[in-house]
């Protein structure tokens, strides 16, 4: 007898994303209102409620949400809930890995930044593999049997026809791609309030990315970004804090020696950001975009994964600007590489349909 498959879900890895996106916002919510309002409480006399509460109801009802309904409908609110649940959660870690409960324990940033590059990490694993023949059969099949519920979308049919369509041949497949052709869609593609919210963001964020004008201007950021990380280099490796300083008065610096481990960590990493930043604008300056983009997204990436773990041990939560500007960067960078790499193989596939002909 065989063990019994694991079967992943065809969207695990937007799922992922979105519980990854709500648990990030909830926490910066948090701790922007907290700052804005001079840490209040809630509660009075002995009793304090810690808002690590109210992740575990929205934990509960994210569980709740998943146990007692069936079908698809209900993932997404489920995900939402779940990813602000454990915001709210991970946000207190500083008060359970501290003897005294200090909330404001410095290393706290660093912690969370680490789970979640952690759980970014495995959810890249997770989709790292095509679906096998089973786990598009019960994709498919979970899409098919939305008609018994709330009813069969538009969108939900044509994504069960695309999970199908490589399963060129297999009998399974043809009866239920039949079925799934024969039957008409019985209910409208529509989102939840929560879902309906994540989805205007992507899509507001969709289109900025396509504008000329908010490329050029991430392509700015980088440029100066470059410039700002050199300087910095410099100053750092051959500045002196004597009186033949060049350095404006009451400006010198520490020296290599007076260093810590975070400071050397942060200044290896950003010297290697930043030397693949300025081959990325030295290749677009030659006009080589392609290049360039890739060469700029390897930059954001070592920032990411590398640099920022250290800023935060550093500059704890006052990091988290410059870590958002990051991200937005990378992910406009990332949509402009995949722009590029579409109109790369454009031409290429032009010419591969043209040589069948040339030849008759």
């Amino acid at each position: 007898m065989s063990a019994p498959r694991r079967i992943r879900s065809a969207d695990v890895g937007r799922r992922q994303d979105v519980f990854l996106i709500a648990a990030a916002t909830t926490i910066v919510v948090i701790r922007l209102q907290l700052w804005l309002t001079d840490y209040p409480s809630l509660s009075g006399g002995k009793l304090h409620i810690a808002h690590l509460l109210y992740g575990g109801v929205l934990m509960v009802l994210s569980i709740w949400l998943l146990t007692s309904y069936v079908g698809r409908a209900r993932y997404m609110p489920a995900t939402i809930l779940g990813g602000m649940g454990f915001g709210f959660f991970i946000d207190e870690v500083g008060k359970f890995v501290t003897q005294d409960n200090d909330y404001f324990f410095k290393p706290t940033a660093t912690i969370i930044y680490c789970v979640f590059i952690a759980l970014y990490l495995i959810s890249r694993w997770a989709v790292r593999r095509p679906l096998t023949r089973e786990e598009r059969l019960a994709n498919a099949a979970l899409l098919a049997a939305e008609r018994y519920g709330r009813g069969m979308t538009p969108r939900s049919r044509q994504a069960a026809i695309a999970l199908l369509a490589p399963l060129d041949g297999d009998a399974d497949a043809q009866a239920m791609l039949e079925t799934l052709e024969d039957t008409a869609p019985t209910a409208q593609d529509r989102h939840g309030r929560l879902e309906g919210l994540v989805l205007w963001m992507q899509r507001t964020y969709a289109r900025l990315a396509g504008d000329t004008r908010f490329r050029r201007l991430v392509i700015a950021l980088v440029a100066i970004g470059v410039v700002v990380n050199l300087v910095g280099l410099v100053v750092l490796l051959f500045g002196t804090s004597g009186p033949s300083s060049h350095l404006a008065p009451h400006h010198g610096v520490d020296g290599l020696s007076h260093l810590t481990v975070a400071n050397i960590a942060t200044l290896v990493s950003s010297a290697i950001s930043t030397l693949f930043a300025a081959l990325g604008v030295y290749e677009l300056v030659r006009g080589r975009r392609l290049i360039a983009f890739q060469r700029i997204r390897q930059a954001l990436l070592v920032s990411i994964f590398v640099t920022y773990p250290f800023i935060f041990a550093e500059s704890s939560f006052s990091a988290t600007t410059g870590l958002l500007v990051t991200l937005a960067a990378f992910g406009t960078v990332s949509a402009m590489l995949r722009e590029e790499e579409r109109l790369e193989l454009e031409p290429a596939a032009g010419q591969q349909a043209m040589r069948p002909s040339a030849a008759r």
